[in-house]
């Protein structure tokens, strides 16, 4: 006798994916020793095959992954805030990073992952994979197994949460915390996953630029004029933020 369908208003079965997806994400890296390889494959697999392929198990279908047609307004607006919320995020949090005690976290980050790597290489394992498969771990099945049964503000708060957590690091706990609401509040205003993904790509995509080409004239204009950086950079998260208000919600499925 066939297994009865996981029930659409069960949130265990969302949240014992996650779980298992998560757990795959740290087998593997660790495995794999924290290599650069390892931890693609980590996030491909545990954070993006996982919840993609188990999604069915547990009563989701595309739709609820977000996995609809976008609306081009939504898109845009997306990759404008992307574009800026990086510089927002940086000047936000700020003050409370100088609080904390000198950490060598984020230099041995950048040494692992931008010195001496290939723009191009960089550019794919920290900024795309993480946006495609981070998402649809994040705001794909966990929005989905939350919306079933707690109101936006619990749901935006609990993914941030977990999106912060998943990055095991105080240095760069508020920053993530901050863009994982953001993140998650944009997913429930298009309904849908692919502008969240152009989201955090342009987001990932401009801070590893901006920390790969100190010398280029752009990230010199910026540090030269910290404030009308800030200025030009909130400017363009509110024209991202209209465009993304006036695009109606994504809910045709891809191929219809």
């Amino acid at each position: 006798m066939p297994a009865p369908a996981a029930s659409r208003d069960d949130l265990g079965g969302p949240l014992a994916l996650l779980a298992t997806a998560i757990g795959t994400f740290f087998l593997i890296g660790t495995l794999g020793g924290g290599a650069r390889v390892a931890m693609v494959a980590a996030s491909v697999v545990g954070l993006g095959l996982v919840p993609l392929l188990g999604a069915p198990s547990v009563g989701l279908v595309p739709r609820d992954l977000g996995l609809v047609r976008p609306h081009p307004l939504a898109l845009l607006g997306a990759a404008i805030i992307g574009a800026t919320w990086w510089y927002v995020n940086l000047r936000l949090t700020a003050p409370v990073a100088a609080l904390l005690p000198a950490s060598p976290e984020l230099p041995a980050l950048r040494a692992r992952w931008v010195d001496h790597v290939p723009l191009a290489t960089t550019l794919l394992t920290v900024a795309l994979v993480p946006a495609v498969c981070e998402e649809l771990a994040c705001r794909g099945l966990l929005i989905a197994g939350l919306r079933r049964r707690l109101p936006a503000v619990l749901v935006v708060g609990i993914s941030a949460l977990v999106f912060a957590a998943l990055h095991l690091s105080l240095a760069r706990a508020l920053p993530t915390l901050l863009l994982g609401a953001l993140l998650a509040t944009v997913r429930l205003r298009t309904g849908e996953l692919w502008s969240v993904m152009i989201l955090h790509l342009g987001n990932n995509a401009l801070a590893l630029l901006a920390m790969a080409m100190p010398g280029a004239a752009w990230v010199r204009w910026i540090e030269a004029r910290p404030d009308a950086a800030l200025g030009v950079a909130l400017a363009g998260v509110a024209v991202g933020a209209a465009l993304l208000l006036r695009a109606p919600c994504g809910r045709v499925p891809l191929g219809e």
